[in-house]
């Protein structure tokens, strides 16, 4: 049996819906986690190494559909929550006018 198959029949084997998202969730995003991790430790290594190669650069998520506010959002402060002390800068919204005006290649209409 697979690895995946093996997921399967771990989250089938579950008594309710709660436990299955949550196996599911875990066991396919641990890897990714790990990998979160080592990258937020190895920019951490650089900025304290070689600040003059390189340097922290901001990152915008444009929102096009008000279902991505939480999304994102959620996603974002996990970042940061995984980041802890080795966080550059917490996240933040920006208004629709801010963005356009920092970023004005963005697509406007449905901002």
């Amino acid at each position: 049996m697979t690895s995946a198959q093996e997921q399967v029949a771990e989250v089938q084997s579950c008594s309710t819906v709660e436990c299955a998202i949550f196996k599911a969730i875990f066991n396919l995003d641990i890897e990714q986690y790990k990998i979160v991790k080592e990258a937020l430790h190895e920019r951490s290594n650089l900025l304290e190494t070689a600040p003059k190669l390189c340097y922290p650069l901001p990152i915008m998520l444009p929102v096009y559909s008000s279902w991505q506010i939480p999304y994102y959002w959620t996603g974002i402060k996990m970042y940061d929550w995984v980041a802890g002390s080795k966080c550059i800068g917490r996240s933040y919204v920006v208004s629709k006018k801010k963005a356009i005006e920092l970023f004005p290649m963005l697509r406007k209409d449905k901002l």
